[in-house]
């Protein structure tokens, strides 16, 4: 784009002819409105490197008439494109009126996140738990369910706020045909969504998510779906391999990620760890990758990720509250961030 010099100014019409033209070359999911912001500076340059600003209307391409600058500082992400004066910013009455989209995917692909095993009391909630503060640190807008008619552990977490799916007891069993509100609301958000399954709504969920083939529906949706299963060491570490053999055998798709919980015991067969189990080897075609929950210190970790389980708080909650020492919130910090920083190596 050409630059321009002096004391001419890019019209509000020209910006908008310009950043039209540029905007019908990109794909359709760059047309956002941080694009059309970037592309907005361009058009108005000035001597003084950025000048009066642009543009159309926001219901077209996603930003709002921008009028005279005042002074003050600018968005950090321009940073990166321009070198910008200290008297442009964006008018506030503006930037306010703008319709704001709180199911805004920020350019990614909306997924669905199934947090699924047989066996109770693994640790399912805590990982559901783990997989919606990831996103929302990462990309902001999120959206939980728990499905557990009995023990609605992640629905207590009020920094989650996580929606109970109550409609599925049905004369004292579990009906299957209160799913559909679920797979609806799974449709609606444009976001991320965490589903944690109780062990007592496994295998009606999963029974119904076969039967109905809702896989491959979420798919076809626009939907990136994956299976998060957790294996755990100890006594029941047998039954949870059974458990991600058997959700492995009913899929076809590279969807499963499995998490290995080390609060039971190291996942082990003698010397041989979890990605040297046959299991694991015969699964790796459907294998994302795996989350390690490693066994720490009981005294100190652990004991301040128990306190911080028990009060059904997230990890920003617990930093911030007061029942917390110093040194148990930089331990928090630390679990945190080497659980987020292996979700990261996942590329999900």
């Amino acid at each position: 784009m050409k630059r321009v010099t002096g004391r001419r100014r890019c019209s509000n019409g020209s910006a908008a002819l310009k950043i039209r033209a540029i905007m019908r070359k990109l794909p359709k999911d760059r047309h956002t409105p941080q694009t059309v912001w970037k592309l907005g500076l361009w058009c108005s340059f000035e001597r003084s490197w950025f000048g009066q600003a642009v543009i159309i209307n926001y219901r077209d391409l996603g930003i709002g008439l921008l009028k005279s600058p005042t002074r003050n500082s600018f968005r950090p992400f321009c940073r990166r494109f321009v070198r910008l004066s200290r008297d442009a910013v964006p008018c506030r009455a503006e930037r306010a009126a703008m319709p704001k989209d709180s199911n805004s995917t920020n350019g990614f692909k909306p997924s669905v996140h199934l947090v699924l095993q047989a066996k109770g009391g693994v640790g399912k909630s805590f990982v559901a738990a783990i997989v919606a503060q990831y996103y929302f640190a990462r990309r902001g807008a999120i959206r939980c369910f728990d499905t557990d008619p009995g023990n609605a552990t992640l629905a207590q977490y009020k920094g989650l706020a996580a929606e109970h799916i109550t409609d599925l007891i049905k004369g004292g069993v579990i009906n299957q045909k209160g799913f559909h509100p679920l797979i609806e609301k799974l449709l609606k958000c444009d976001g991320t969504s965490i589903v944690d399954t109780g062990a007592s709504t496994f295998l009606p969920f999963w029974n119904y998510v076969l039967e109905n083939e809702i896989l491959s529906f979420l798919e076809t949706q626009g939907r990136q779906v994956y299976i998060h299963c957790v294996v755990t060491g100890g006594q029941a570490m047998m039954d949870t391999l059974n458990g991600l053999d058997r959700l492995a055998q009913t899929t076809s798709q590279r969807d499963l990620i499995v998490w290995l919980n080390e609060f039971f015991g190291e996942v082990r067969e003698g010397d041989r760890p979890f990605d040297q189990f046959k299991l694991a080897q015969d699964l790796a075609p459907k294998l994302v990758g795996s989350v390690l929950i490693r066994k720490r210190n009981p005294d100190t970790f652990e004991d301040d990720v128990q306190q911080m389980l028990r009060a059904r708080l997230t990890f920003d909650e617990a930093i911030a509250a007061e029942d917390f020492s110093l040194l148990s919130k930089q331990r928090l910090q630390i679990v945190r961030r080497e659980l987020f920083e292996q979700l990261d190596r996942l590329a999900l």
